[in-house]
This record gives structure tokens, C-alpha cells and sequence, in this order.
């Protein structure tokens, strides 16, 4: 028993070196790969200049691509931190380094400040909060599935041990190990939602845009239908690499 209690407490000590560990691996790839917020906020103005409602700040260069003036990008790099070197930047959004873009104040993790979305150009928080019922949606149902599926099958693979049975079933879980969870939901999409296939469930989206008002009109046996059908490739992909 005290072998038990010493392993979680050293498992739980290890929590706080494995989330810094890991979320400063993620704050370094996301600074040095394409696509930040200055190019972010040079498509946006690209698309503005499109939609002819004028680039704002932005200009054509030379080369033909959107060109920001420097004062517009010396801001963006000053409130996304990418002015200080990475640790620095990490430290602030971890909420353990004065944030100058702030007002010299304390402003990161612990303090509820997550910062802004430069690709839904929203705070993150209300960004997570918004995804947030949808993941909690399907893990939960993936979790349930998967035990409901997982259970019975091993009971009926120890019944039938070495079995025609437990061989084709011992097969069919090593090849959902072998494919990825996101693999098999692409394949599921191309022969049940796509031309390809039978079109039989819709492709994409959490639910039809027509849901909220089914709903309210009281369509409860279409509403539900509609979220099953949507939820069927999702979960069947999550049970692949649930094994």
C-alpha cells in the first residue's frame, strides 16, 4: 500500500514539469512556424482589398503581396511578445513575467488572461469555451462507446480464447492500432458522406444550420436524429483508436 501512495505522489509531482514541458515545446513551434499573426493580419487585409472595402493599414509592395507599415507591425509583434526572445515570451504568458504590452502588469495563465486568437481574431478563453462543449460532447460518448464495445468483447475473447472468433477480433484491434482515429474517420467520410460513397450521413458540422430552430419549434424526434447522424462518423472514428 505505501509502494502505491509513494508512486502516485511521485506521478503527481511529475504533472507540473510535464505541463510546462510540454506547453513550451507547443509556445516554441507555434513562435517559429508560418503562419502567425503578422501573416494573419496580412491576409486580412488582402481580403478587405478583395471585398473592396479598402486594406486599412496595408499597402501592395513591389513583389504584388500585402505589405503592412512597420508601425502596424512593430505593434503586433509588441502584444503578441514576439519582440522578446521565446523563454521571455513563454514566461509572460505564463503569467511569471511583466508583461510591458500590459502595462508592466502580471497577465497570463493564472491570472484568467489567455491572450487573443489571431486566427478567430476573438479573446482565446471565450474561444476554448465555445469548442469546449463540443469536445466534452464527443469524448464523453467516445469514452462510454468505447467501454461498451471493450468490455464485452473481452469477456467473449477469454469465453472463446484461441477461437476462430478471438483470432479475427484480435485482428480487427491490431488494425485499429494501426490506423489513427482521424484516418479512419476520413475513410468513413469518403464512403458515407461524399459522391464517393452512399451520402448517407452529412459531412461536417457539429449539427444542420436549421438545428436551433427545429428545436424551438419543437421538432425534438428531428433534432435528435440530426445530432445522431452527425455524431455517428466522429465516434466510430474515436472507437478505432479507442481499442
Amino acid at each position: 500500500m505505501h509502494g502505491m501512495v509513494s508512486y502516485f505522489i511521485r506521478r503527481l509531482l511529475l504533472l507540473p514539469l510535464t505541463f510546462l514541458c510540454i506547453t513550451f515545446m507547443v509556445y516554441a513551434v507555434m513562435r517559429s512556424a508560418p503562419g502567425g499573426p503578422i501573416e494573419q493580419a496580412r491576409l486580412q487585409a488582402m481580403t478587405r482589398l478583395q471585398e473592396g472595402g479598402g486594406g486599412g493599414p496595408a499597402k501592395v509592395g513591389k513583389s504584388g503581396e500585402m505589405e503592412l507599415p512597420q508601425e502596424a507591425l512593430d505593434d503586433l509583434k509588441v502584444y503578441y511578445q514576439l519582440d522578446r526572445p521565446i523563454p521571455v515570451g513563454y514566461a509572460i504568458w505564463l503569467g511569471v513575467w511583466p508583461n510591458h504590452s500590459r502595462g508592466g502588469k502580471f497577465s497570463g495563465i493564472p491570472q484568467g488572461d489567455f491572450g487573443r486568437s489571431f486566427r478567430w481574431s476573438e479573446p482565446a478563453l471565450h474561444t476554448i469555451g465555445d469548442k469546449m462543449k463540443v469536445s466534452i460532447y464527443f469524448g464523453l460518448i467516445g469514452f462510454f462507446a468505447t467501454w461498451l464495445v471493450c468490455i464485452p468483447l473481452g469477456v467473449q475473447k477469454a469465453i472463446r480464447h484461441r477461437s476462430l472468433f478471438d483470432t479475427a477480433t484480435s485482428l480487427l484491434v491490431f488494425l485499429g492500432y494501426a490506423i489513427p482515429g482521424f484516418v479512419a474517420a476520413l475513410i468513413l467520410m469518403l464512403l458515407l458522406a461524399t459522391d464517393l460513397g452512399w451520402s448517407l450521413l452529412p459531412l461536417g458540422r457539429f449539427r444542420s444550420e436549421g438545428w436551433d430552430d427545429w428545436w424551438e419549434q419543437g421538432k425534438i424526434a428531428r433534432s435528435v436524429w440530426d445530432q445522431i447522424q452527425h455524431t455517428i462518423i466522429p465516434i466510430m472514428g474515436y472507437l478505432v483508436g479507442g481499442f
